[in-house]
Parts: C-alpha cells; sequence; structure tokens
C-alpha cells in the first residue's frame, strides 16, 4: 500500500514450476510475471509475462500429428485493464499475444487476442456480464491461419439468499462454423452445505468434440448428513 501519487496499492507475483519424466526429461514447465497497479479509484491495470514449455506429440506443415513428441516453446504477454467493479456499471479489456498450441487441432502457431467485458447490476439481484473475444491465429510461418469470435452472455438472478438462477449463453465462430450453446442453473441452498441443483445445457454437435451430448437436463442432490 503506497497511497500517493493516486496509486493505492501495488502488486507483483511470480511463480515458476516444472515437472519432469522418469528419464529426467522435461514434461511441463512454467514461468509466469505479473505487475498490478489498483489506482485510488479503484481502476486496475495489470501487465503479464507467461514463459511455459511443453512436450506434446510433434505436428507436421500439414497439421498432422506425428508420432514422436517435442518440447514447445509457449511465451506470451499479456495487459489488462478494468473499472471499479464495486459499481453498478464496469468495463475491462484484456489483450494478449504470443504463441499458442491447439492440441485438438494439431496446431502451434501465434495468436492475438483482444477481450472485451461489461457487467451492470439492476437492482440488489439481477447481475448481467456481456463479453466479446477477438482471437486472430497464424501459423509459425506468419501465414493467417483462422478467426475465433465468441460472444458470452450470462445472467444471474439472486432471488434471496437460498434460491438462485444463472444463465449463459455462448457464440462461437471459427473456420469450422457456428455453435451456439447455453447453460443454465436453477439452485436452492437448504443449509450451508445441502442445495438442490437442476439445469440444463445445449450445444450443437462439434466436429471437435464427438462426445458432444446436445442436449442434456440434469438435476443433483446434495445433502449433508451430521453424526
Amino acid at each position: 500500500f503506497i497511497n500517493r501519487w493516486g496509486v493505492r496499492q501495488l502488486f507483483f507475483d511470480g511463480s515458476f514450476g516444472e515437472s519432469n519424466g522418469t528419464r529426467g526429461e522435461l514434461e511441463e514447465q512454467a514461468a509466469r510475471g505479473t505487475v498490478q497497479v489498483q489506482f485510488k479509484n479503484f481502476w486496475n491495470v495489470q501487465a503479464a509475462f507467461f514463459d511455459d514449455r511443453m512436450r506434446f506429440y510433434g505436428f507436421a506443415p500439414d497439421l498432422q500429428r506425428l508420432g514422436s513428441t517435442r518440447t514447445y516453446q509457449i511465451p506470451s504477454w499479456q495487459f489488462q485493464m478494468s473499472t471499479n467493479d464495486n459499481r453498478n456499471v464496469s468495463f475491462a479489456v484484456l489483450y494478449q499475444a504470443g504463441k499458442i498450441i491447439q492440441y485438438n487441432e494439431s496446431f502451434y502457431g501465434f495468436a492475438k487476442t483482444l477481450q472485451l467485458k461489461s457487467t451492470a447490476r439492476f437492482g440488489r439481484h439481477l447481475r448481467w456480464e456481456l463479453s466479446g473475444v477477438h482471437i486472430d491465429e497464424s501459423l509459425r510461418n506468419r501465414l493467417h491461419y483462422q478467426y475465433r469470435r465468441f460472444l458470452i452472455s450470462r445472467w444471474t438472478y439472486q432471488v434471496n439468499h437460498k434460491l438462485r438462477a444463472r444463465v449463459l449463453a455462448q457464440y462461437e465462430g471459427d473456420r469450422h462454423g457456428h455453435n451456439l450453446s447455453v447453460n443454465s442453473l436453477v439452485a436452492y441452498d437448504f443449509t450451508a452445505r445441502s442445495a438442490l441443483y437442476v439445469g440444463y445445457n445445449r450445444q450443437r454437435r462439434s466436429p471437435l468434440d464427438p462426445v458432444d451430448l446436445g442436449n442434456q437436463v440434469f438435476v443433483k442432490l446434495s445433502y449433508l448428513f451430521a453424526f
């Protein structure tokens, strides 16, 4: 806490992790550093750098998976700014650039991500979040590969301290086509650790997800017995 020059707090965060196989070969490594500034009006600015390494199957130029494995280096950086989320209306913007791996598409290249998010509260019970995401992916030779776009809307209604409802709708578009998914949930808390959940999920079948269930309705009862 410094409370000067319009700045309220400074945050510094760094981490490093590594896992190796039984012969000492690198399986996964992650090094991350973050600097965040919180101003006196509770706006936040954050910059982060990621240097990850991952062992996975090799990818041929035609996006086919090879039998042997290799270590991929995935450096990236991120900038994020957000307004005071204690207000009835708040906004956030995120930009990230660097290398990525798309395991389900055997893709290794570059990506630039721009995300815009807004949050609005209507009274004490209703909360609405709206996010738009645009991702530009390119191959290792910098040739354009595809655009991926997401539009995400989340509605949460807290009826009282026991009953709440949530609806999440997501629209996605990429080179495989378009997909609209809906996830909804109604929850009632009997006690702090006992609750009843009723939900409905819908997702159009995707060529990248052969086990997609399409439409799903579920009921879950969780009850804690004290002895």
